[in-house]
């Protein structure tokens, strides 16, 4: 009776064991059965012997008329078909996951699709069954193909401007950059690969210079418009250059590095220095007007209009032709006649009664 009673008990808590088993594979059959991945196990040869819902996105078939077939007796595309089943194989005698794409004929065009397959083992270590999990990655692959095709263009574009362009990351090292930018610092690919750039500025007040100016990108999030500063080329020789620079961000909106456009401008500004040494020393009055505005203005023009050339510098021009009453009867001529091409006349007769003549200043 004892015993009786025991293997009962056995039974039943066996049973209850079961029932749990049961109960978790019926939980997991529905998480399957809810995904959007093509889920599916196959024997030694080849069939099919389950396929979840998900599968009708790709067919017109229904999950159960998959099982016990394999795919070439479903008609399936005989490449495809192929493809599928040295796949199988491969994981039956590898007994390792294995990964591949197919290419099916779709509703729209061809279809992509990324299957990982692996390998379910039995008590004694053998290969039961495969399990092959698909995905359709068409859309993610023509997203793929457009994002080279962009950054094909963008280095094109990048490779064939005359201004240098390059990339540095957040430590001020170059990851990037084109062959203009190589053929101004006049060092090998290789070398510029990682050069930071202590390596190439002219002294230690000019790199402190650089990481200041790239600091405050870093902190504010707002490019440099011009940074000018000299470095020291490959072949030793000293230049300066004017860059401009902004932020790199990655796929997260976090800060990545720099990117900038670079000129050489040791050329204009020789000729700056010979035109600023030529015009400060010349007995005339010399100066610029950019935008309306005085930009540059030597000693002796100064001197003429009343003020230091530090006034002047940003100083309206046409405020120092007229009077304030010249300049107050100008800026209704400017009112009265919107088209500036027909305020000329007007605007020289006030000259001629300001000056008693029209001046080449007031022209």
């Amino acid at each position: 009776m004892d015993d009786g009673r025991q293997t009962k008990k056995q039974l039943l808590a066996e049973l209850a064991d079961l029932r749990c088993q049961v109960a978790e594979l019926e939980k997991f059959r529905d998480l399957v059965e809810a995904s959007s991945d093509i889920i599916m196990r196959f024997d030694r040869e080849y069939r099919y012997l389950y396929v979840n819902r998900a599968v009708t996105f790709l067919s017109n078939l229904k999950p159960g008329e998959f099982v016990g077939k394999t795919p070439a007796d479903l008609g399936l595309p005989e490449d495809f078909a192929r493809q599928r089943e040295q796949a199988i194989r491969t994981v039956f005698e590898t007994k390792a996951p294995f990964e591949t794409e197919f290419t099916l004929p779709g509703r729209q065009g061809v279809i992509v699709i990324n299957a990982r397959l692996f390998p379910e083992f039995d008590g004694d270590g053998n290969v039961r069954m495969v399990v092959c999990v698909s995905r359709d990655i068409t859309r993610l692959n023509r997203m793929e193909a457009g994002l080279r095709a962009s950054e094909e263009r963008y280095r094109t574009i990048i490779e064939n401007i005359e201004d240098g362009y390059h990339e540095v990351d957040l430590a001020g090292r170059f990851t990037f950059f084109n062959r203009s930018f190589q053929r101004m610092m006049k060092y090998s690919a290789e070398e510029l690969m990682g050069m930071h750039y202590h390596h190439y500025a002219a002294d230690e007040g000019i790199a402190g210079k650089i990481r200041e100016a790239y600091n405050r990108v870093y902190k504010t999030g707002q490019a440099i418009e011009r940074l000018e500063f000299d470095y020291i080329r490959g072949d030793g020789v000293r230049r300066t250059v004017e860059v401009s620079a902004s932020l790199i961000r990655n796929d997260r909106g976090q800060a990545a590095g720099f990117r900038g456009i670079v000129r050489d401008n040791t050329d204009r500004k020789q000729v700056e220095t010979l035109y600023r040494t030529l015009a400060n020393t010349s007995r005339a009055g010399v100066y610029i007007v950019q935008d309306g505005k005085f930009r540059f203005i030597n000693y002796n023009a100064a001197k003429y209009a009343g003020y230091s050339e530090e006034e002047m510098i940003g100083m309206d021009a046409v405020s120092i032709v007229f009077s304030e009453t010249g300049r107050a009867e100008f800026e209704r001529l400017l009112t009265r006649y919107p088209d500036r091409k027909a305020v000329i006349l007007p605007a020289l007769h006030l000259a001629q009664k300001e000056f008693g003549y029209v001046s080449d200043e007031a022209i």
